[in-house]
């Protein structure tokens, strides 16, 4: 439920066109939402399907917009796609949310995961400005990539089947996704333990020029590129731990089937 002190306005209207086999439906939301008290401020966003793309800026609240797709046979099940799939907002607080739900089913992240619902398709694709020192808790699953660029609180990122992408950031926290590349460049390194992991894809993390920090590295089937290292690149399967100081938390980057690569920040 969108909360009375949330400013929403709606634009675009709907777009609903018909082919030969499926319905569709766009439709497009502005929102501002506010936190509330001085202390750690938290955005979580959960998707079941669609892109999450995060730019910092140096204002007080969240200015978001929400692009939905509906998809279905028939109207029928376009409207029960309408009733049943639901945004539901929480604003006015430490930790706002937007959180796709459809009846009767885990939300991105639960445990039990997801099933979909034959009839209807939901899509609901966020891109948002972010104050920039905000804690990020971020999820979809499918058809979707996680963009983040210029945050420098901590962050829980997970994808299923898409990439996750991280320019300019400072925080620390994990980015994990199954069928996709994982990229993270730093303008300073990590307070804290963060990994960095697919199974189908290339890990990379690039760190300013003089990090001091222990390095994790593991491939199945690629390579390890340090450019921080004295010993040539290897190949996988590689497990590697590279000191590069005690003053810094460790990394981790992981892969099965892909390249780990830690690159020196040039600017």
């Amino acid at each position: 439920m969108i909360l009375g002190a949330l400013l929403c306005a709606t634009s675009g209207g709907l777009m609903a066109a018909a082919t030969s086999s499926q319905l569709t439906e766009h439709s497009t939301q502005h929102l501002t939402m506010h936190f509330s008290g001085s202390g750690d401020h938290t955005l979580e966003i959960r998707t079941i399907e669609g892109n999450i793309t995060v730019q910092a800026y140096d204002g007080p609240d969240v200015q978001m917009i929400v692009d939905k797709t509906l998809s279905a046979e028939n109207e029928d099940e376009m409207r029960a796609a309408r009733r049943e799939v639901v945004l539901d907002m929480g604003n006015d607080a430490a930790t706002l949310h937007a959180i796709v739900r459809y009846p009767n089913q885990q939300t991105c992240g639960g445990r039990n995961g997801y099933t979909s619902r034959p009839g209807y398709h939901a899509r609901f694709d966020f891109t948002i400005r972010v104050p920039r020192a905000a804690q990020l808790q971020l999820c979809t699953i499918d058809n979707g990539v996680v963009l983040v660029s210029g945050m420098t609180g901590d962050f829980a990122i997970s994808n299923v089947n898409g990439r996750i992408s991280m320019t300019d950031v400072a925080g620390s926290g994990t980015a994990v996704t199954v069928n996709g590349a994982v990229a993270a460049e730093y303008v300073s390194a990590p307070r804290h333990s963060s990994t960095f992991r697919t199974t189908n894809g290339d890990v990379a993390v690039t760190l300013p020029q003089r990090p001091s920090s222990a390095l994790h590295l593991r491939t199945l089937n690629g390579h390890v590129i340090n450019e921080f290292a004295t010993t040539p690149d290897a190949a996988g399967p590689v497990a590697s731990t590279v000191s590069l100081g005690a003053d810094r938390a460790g990394l981790t980057l992981e892969t099965l089937n892909g390249d780990v690569r830690v690159l020196r920040r040039s600017r």
